[in-house]
């Protein structure tokens, strides 16, 4: 909106400031006015009244120029003119541009190229939804029309499909002896993790576990042999008993393990009225302190692995404690929980 600057006064304003100056204040401020606004003329839009400001900086402008005739005339060895800078090396967006890429084949050269993706055949340019505040995650959008199916049923046979894949997924990698856990055949993680720091551990496990294994072993044979001697003596008449005497190699194999100097463990069963109902091993050579103690936690890992159970007792004639390890109460009549014997702990450790 641009306004004239001129106003002319009213006319009797202009008749009576010459003649009588004392009647200033007797002017009709109305009149004024009205005479003001029509005499001004107001546009509503004033564009293209303006020029563009053009500042040459590779050319010497006309005011130089000037002022070297202006002053050609005073002594040039006094005040000398300094020089000018050649237009090549002025300041201006081209040569600014051109210091960014940098020269060709240099380091930042290779690095402005890589970063604007020159000479990548299949780059895309960014389009405008790249440029929106979204989540990087992605996102599922659900109907709600299908909550009544998820209610009805969907859900439960999702999750009993997830479960299936996740113990079948831990059924191979208990065959390849990479699970990971507390259940049997299942390296705990605190086993795994203290065997790769320590190496030595290794060796304490394998010492530890033959004596379990050859114990798993046994039960298996004896569960087998009680089986066939029940189905045999199905079959067989009374006038067919036969009498078998027993040798004594357990009670041979029991003095043996006495009469070895190193002897880490012991065989040990419970029996009621001449009938086993519990037997296990018995870890009696830790001692005592923090080794002692590292001992009887590699023992426990070791009954978890196989599914059988152990606890730390504290015996009354010594002051050391001792590890039992044994069949859980569940699997006395039954046998043990694993029926194969799975890869040995130290193997996999």
């Amino acid at each position: 909106m641009a306004i004239c600057s001129v106003v002319p006064p009213p006319e009797d304003v202009a008749a009576n400031t010459t003649s009588a100056p004392a009647a200033v204040g007797a002017v009709d401020i109305d009149a004024w006015t009205l005479s003001a606004l029509q005499s001004l003329s107001v546009s509503p839009v004033a564009r293209g009244t303006g020029s563009p400001l053009a500042i040459p900086i590779d050319q010497h402008s006309a005011a130089a120029a000037k002022r070297q005739t202006r002053t050609g005339a005073l002594d040039d060895s006094a005040t000398p003119e300094p020089l000018r800078r050649p237009p090549s090396r002025r300041d201006s967006q081209r040569r600014r541009e051109e210091v960014l890429r940098g020269n060709e084949g240099s380091r930042q050269r290779r690095r402005w190229e890589n970063d604007r993706l020159v000479g990548v055949p299949n780059a895309q340019p960014p389009l405008p939804a790249d440029w929106e505040v979204r989540p990087t995650h992605p996102i599922h959008h659900v109907p709600y029309q299908l909550a009544q199916f998820w209610d009805r049923g969907a859900r439960q046979r999702v999750e009993d499909r997830a479960a299936q894949l996740q113990a079948a997924r831990k059924k191979q990698q208990r065959a390849a002896g990479s699970a990971t856990g507390l259940g049997p055949g299942e390296v705990p993680r605190d086993l795994r993790e203290t065997a790769k720091r320590s190496p030595a551990a290794r060796g304490w496990v394998r010492a530890l576990e033959e004596p379990v294994r050859r114990f798993l072993a046994a039960e298996q044979d004896r569960r087998r042999l009680r089986q066939e001697d029940d189905s045999a003596a199905e079959g067989m008449d009374s006038e067919d008993e036969e009498i078998v005497f027993v040798g004594r190699s357990g009670a041979m194999r029991e003095l043996r393990q006495k009469r070895e100097p190193d002897v880490r463990y012991k065989m040990a069963r419970r029996e009621v009225e001449h009938e086993t109902v519990d037997s296990g091993v018995v870890f009696d050579s830790f001692g005592d302190g923090e080794g002692a103690a590292y001992k009887r936690w590699l023992a426990h890992a070791i009954s978890d692995y196989y599914g059988l159970a152990s606890r730390s007792v504290t015996l009354a004639h010594a002051p050391c404690r001792v590890v039992y390890v044994g069949l859980k109460r569940a699997h006395r009549r039954t046998g043990p929980p694993l029926t194969k014997l799975p890869r040995p702990l130290w193997e996999l450790c």
